[in-house]
């Protein structure tokens, strides 16, 4: 009879919880990454838009383009490139993507 009582105790602990965690708002999925996404644009012309993509140890400072110009503000024409603060480890990168069937390259 405890077992029974223990288990009916733990579904009904569980249930509440399930319960206890719906909201009484109904933002459907479409909604919320609008939500998101406002502000956001991809229309021609921003290409030259200085962009950061942070992570834990290193970032990135660069232009939407893929170049990483002389930015800079406290340190004029200095602070585009990949950084681990406080060291600039690269300027930039480039990458080449070569087709050895066709024998052609093309920076990127």
């Amino acid at each position: 009879m405890t077992q029974y009582l223990k288990s009916l105790y733990l579904c009904i602990c569980l249930l509440g919880g399930f319960i206890s965690c719906q909201t009484n708002e109904s933002i459907t999925q479409d909604e919320e990454i609008q939500t998101i996404m406002e502000g956001i644009s991809n229309q021609a012309g921003q290409e030259k838009n200085p962009y950061l993509t942070a992570g834990d140890k290193t970032y990135i400072i660069g232009t939407q383009d893929g170049n990483f110009p002389d930015l800079g503000g406290h340190t004029p024409g200095e602070m585009g490139g990949v950084w681990n603060h406080l060291i600039k480890l690269l300027d930039g990168f480039w990458v080449k993507m070569t087709d050895n069937i066709r024998n052609s390259g093309r920076f990127l």
